[in-house]
């Protein structure tokens, strides 16, 4: 719902103070206020920027072999941002997820979450969209496969948004659905990837490779949105080098066109 995209060269920051307290133990809670969301576009762009009174609380409880419970409520305020497209709006939801050992190697892993948007600070609209996921899989010996179903709510006018996410790393690389359509749109998807470090002195030091298929649908109607297949491969090289493929080819239906995008990448930690 919050992050950097950091997936861009230039990363979405934000002007913000953040209050955090683990006194307890297993117990996170977390505070936020943001006053600015510096965008992908940046400082030239008109909408490079968007100031406001955004409100954001986290709280998270370890669940020790099992994984953790999340609650929070997410009130964003976005002064002068196209509000149909990128709205204002207040989430409240809550999320279980983590992985728990099942037998020597073997791991299973799951998710579960639902949340409830509605209209919030200076957006025009009056409505409320719910959200929910189910994701379950299995890892062992570096592999891990992965299904899931996430579903965003739409009546035709308004739809659950996320305006602040790191979009790219949901529902499909090819980036179709920034914004949520009209009708909402339910994601299944189901991916098988492996990653694995590398012991030897050779200057490969690690491989992480995923192959991931989503089939897109309207969540009013059940119209078919279409399908994609994300590929990705990422190679890494001594402490401080990575280099990395990324390809998405999505087959669209209805309104959306086919899409196909290829990506070719460095990385230099320090």
């Amino acid at each position: 719902f919050v992050g950097g995209v950091a997936f861009r060269q230039n990363e979405q920051t934000f002007d913000a103070a953040r209050i955090t307290n683990t006194s307890i133990d297993g117990v996170s809670l977390t505070y936020a206020y943001v006053g600015r969301i510096n965008r992908v576009f940046g400082e030239e762009s008109n909408q490079g920027s968007f100031e406001g009174d955004t409100h954001l609380f986290n709280a998270v409880y370890e669940i020790a072999g099992w994984g953790k419970l999340s609650g929070y409520a997410y009130l964003i305020d976005l002064e002068d941002a196209p509000q149909a497209t990128i709205p204002s709006n207040k989430t409240l939801g809550l999320r279980f997820a983590g992985k728990h050992d099942i037998a020597e190697g073997f791991a299973a892993l799951y998710a579960l979450e639902y949340a409830t948007q509605s209209d919030y600070a200076n957006n025009p609209a009056d409505y409320d969209a719910g959200y929910w996921l189910v994701e379950a899989g299995v890892g062992a010996h570096g592999f891990k496969l992965l299904g899931g179903i996430e579903s965003l709510e739409g009546d035709g006018t308004n739809r659950f948004q996320t305006p602040l996410a790191t979009l790219h790393k949901f529902q499909g690389y090819a980036d179709v659905f920034l914004v949520t359509p009209a009708n909402g749109i339910v994601d299944t998807y189901a991916t098988l990837a492996y990653e694995t470090k590398v012991d030897d002195a050779g200057p490969l030091t690690g491989v992480m490779a995923a192959v991931t298929y989503h089939d897109f649908q309207a969540e009013r109607g059940g119209a078919s949105y279409g399908s994609e297949i994300d590929l990705e491969i990422v190679g890494r090289f001594g402490a401080h080098w990575s280099a990395g493929v990324k390809y998405a080819d999505f087959d669209g239906d209805g309104a959306f066109a086919d899409r196909r995008k290829l990506w070719l990448s460095v990385d230099f930690v320090y």
